[in-house]
């Protein structure tokens, strides 16, 4: 059902909270390339809510992919037209 949905998604962004911990710190050296903090978060967060979806739907874990990468587009268009409809 959506709480359930909405609990482990919402569980799934806890490691956001890193940004901000971790936002101070230089980046990280990792087999040669030097990636963010917040890069490695984002990671962590996206795998974090795949596993989410698909336990919460039993999905397979292809259609959860496609779940998230659907939702996770129409997010960000959504936030994009957000800002172009504000006036500057």
């Amino acid at each position: 059902d959506f709480a359930e949905v909405l609990r482990t998604t919402g569980f799934a962004f806890a490691p956001g909270l890193l940004n901000v911990i971790l936002g101070a710190l230089p980046p990280v050296d990792a087999a040669g390339l030097h990636l963010p903090p917040s890069l490695l978060s984002a990671g962590w967060i996206v795998v974090a809510s795949i596993v989410a979806v698909r336990q919460a739907l039993d999905f397979s874990t292809i259609r959860a992919i496609g779940t998230y990468g659907v939702a996770y587009v129409l997010l960000w268009m959504l936030l994009a037209g957000a800002l172009i409809s504000i006036p500057v």
